[in-house]
């Protein structure tokens, strides 16, 4: 018989999500994996209880996959946004209630 495969955290992480998110079963992936489903069990509680370690870019990389973490140009694109907001209303209006009215005046020409 030979050596049983070592999974990595990234591995053991990936299987007990799958495991979480309902697409296998602890049973059907051990037999799958042809190890125990008390290891996989073992995993799952080590999951969630924090106990398997994995580095931050190995949880990250998972997060990834799943379409859990926005993408980095998301946090650029709110920043220009927010300049963009910011310049708009640095000027302060010239009449009294200014952006509000040019708001409304918009929004009372569309045709209903």
């Amino acid at each position: 018989m030979g050596r049983k495969p070592i999974y990595s955290p990234e591995d053991k992480m990936q299987i007990v999500l799958s495991v979480l998110r309902g697409e296998t079963t602890q049973s059907d992936i051990a037999r799958r994996l042809q190890m125990s489903q008390t290891a996989v069990a073992k995993w799952q509680k080590q999951f969630l209880a924090g106990g398997i370690e994995a580095s931050a870019s190995s949880v990250l990389r998972a997060l990834r996959r799943l379409d859990l973490v926005l993408p980095k140009r998301h946090l650029k694109e709110r920043r220009m946004l927010a300049a963009a907001r910011k310049a708009a209303f640095m000027d302060p209006p010239t009449r009294p209630d200014q952006v509000l009215a040019d708001g409304l005046h918009a929004v009372r020409d569309e045709p209903r």
